[in-house]
């Protein structure tokens, strides 16, 4: 499945036998979208980001399909690739040229530098799991490769030229890259021993993938496939999967630590963290940084967590088929996207979810998110908080609103607990300079307090009203029934 951030209302999505499917509607309705070629099995859909009208589909049985019409109409790339008599692979679209994209098929990375017209080989003999551009730096991509090929295959050329940055016998799964710091990406991987079971690692580089992967100390085996870094607050990593050498399944949690830019190291944070789940396995995971919460697929449905995995609550109201599996959320967070066994499910998120960037204050028209902030930090955002600090009327805010939250930095948040003491004072305005200045890269996104004043340092309180969204929000059928 492929959303489209230029419009988050337009979501991409493969069949099994029919070909691809296309809402315009946020999911509301599907199409399906065979016009210039007959009935396919798709594999992998991407778009480009700097041209959303373009959309890369691969198939099992006619080739690879392009379109410049945002799905309306398709038509096959380079036939003379011979495309068309291949199960092809992953498909990538690079996120801010619209004429370059990366396909495999059989066992070879092709490369088009001219909107899919013609294709290259730039690395023969890999069959890659996954092929991704780093978002903050596309010059960069990882794919995922077999354990006895060195496990990581690395370009600085987005995708022209190809290299093994660092012989591991590792096999790696999905990466999470770090929002800010384009050099750190992370892996869950493991490692044939020849046991019954592989071992698990979390690794880790700070050249962008590019060599300097580190491998932390064994987990211990069983499979540890998905993860997630907690994009507001960067510290916390998500892993799922089981252990069997410890008879466990489900959510893990890491800490990472880091030396100014860099990942200096991560640990395990004890246990596991499926309070809620009734005995759910996890099967995907994904954080929607708009609304700071966590979403899980599992073999009984989806889940939702606004306390860090703390606690789960199921959002399965009118969600038919609970088997689910494929994740996608739409950029503005406003929707998650589901596919399960029984089609593509769209789930609303409940609008009381406001939520706020912490710091970002100005320009304003009330004190209650989302009527305030415009989605940066600058010198605007530096003035409000000074003038606010100062007791200037018409600019500080109401007392426990969002936007006071929003202005009240210390103490800063933590992994665990939510920053502010309640008071506007020299502390807060220094924070809020140090992040203006970029001289402190933490991000957090809170959710709308709601007006309750929660005390210092309380813990995100989004928690508290989640059983009475849950029962107004509700999982709709989509029209089109497609597999994910």
């Amino acid at each position: 499945m492929a959303i489209n951030p230029a419009n988050a209302a337009q979501f991409f999505a493969g069949s099994t036998f029919s070909g691809p499917y296309r809402s315009s509607d946020g999911g509301l309705t599907w199409q399906l979208g065979t016009s210039g070629f007959s009935a396919a099995s798709i594999t992998s859909i991407d778009l480009c980001l700097a041209n959303s009208s373009i959309v890369y589909a691969a198939t099992a049985t006619v080739g690879l399909l392009k379109s410049a019409d945002a799905g309306s109409s398709w038509a096959p790339a380079d036939a003379s690739a011979g495309f068309q008599n291949m199960t092809l692979g992953w498909v990538a679209a690079h996120p801010s040229d619209p004429n370059q994209v990366l396909l495999n098929a059989g066992t070879t990375i092709w490369q088009s530098t001219d909107g899919g017209a013609t294709f290259q080989a730039t690395a023969a003999g890999y069959s890659p799991g996954w092929i991704q551009f780093n978002p903050l730096a596309p010059t960069n991509v990882l794919a995922s490769i077999w354990d006895l090929q060195g496990g990581f295959l690395y370009s600085n050329t987005s995708g022209a030229s190809w290299s093994v940055p660092q012989n591991i016998y590792i096999y790696p799964h999905q990466y999470a890259f770090h929002p800010a710091f384009s050099n750190v990406v992370f892996a869950a991987a493991e490692q044939y021993t020849g046991a019954s079971h592989d071992t698990d690692y979390l690794m880790w580089s700070n050249s962008a993938g590019n060599a300097g992967w580190v491998q932390s100390p064994a987990l211990g085996t069983g499979s540890l496939v998905e993860l997630a870094l907690d994009a507001s607050n960067p510290t916390v990593l998500y892993v799922l999967g089981y252990l069997f050498s410890e008879g466990t399944q489900g959510v893990y949690k890491f800490n990472v630590s880091y030396d100014g830019t860099t990942v200096s190291g991560v640990s395990r944070i004890p246990g596991t963290f499926n309070n809620g789940l009734g005995g759910a396995v996890p099967r995907r995971i994904a954080y929607n940084a708009a609304t700071s919460t966590l979403y899980l697929t599992t073999d009984r449905g989806v889940f939702r967590s606004t306390d860090q995995a703390a606690t789960w609550v199921p959002i399965n109201t009118g969600l038919t088929y609970l088997s689910t599996d494929a994740l996608a959320i739409t950029p503005d967070g406003a929707h998650v996207i589901v596919g399960t066994n029984g089609g593509i499910w769209l789930y609303d998120v409940p609008s009381s979810l406001a939520t706020y960037l912490v710091g970002d204050v100005a320009p304003f028209t009330s004190d209650t998110a989302p009527n305030f902030g415009d989605g940066t930090l600058n010198i605007l955002d530096l003035v409000q908080v000074l003038f606010a600090v100062n007791n200037v009327p018409g600019f500080r805010p109401s007392a426990c609103s969002d936007r006071f939250d929003a202005m009240d930095l210390y103490p800063a948040d933590t992994s665990l607990t939510r920053g502010g003491d309640g008071v506007l004072d020299i502390r807060d305005l220094i924070l809020e300079l140090l992040r203006v200045n970029n001289l402190d890269l933490y991000r957090p996104v809170r959710a709308s307090r709601g007006g309750v004043c929660a005390g210092p340092a309380a813990l995100n309180p989004a928690s508290r009203t989640e059983a009475s969204r849950s029962a107004r929000s509700v999982v709709r059928p989509q029209i089109g029934r497609a597999h994910v």
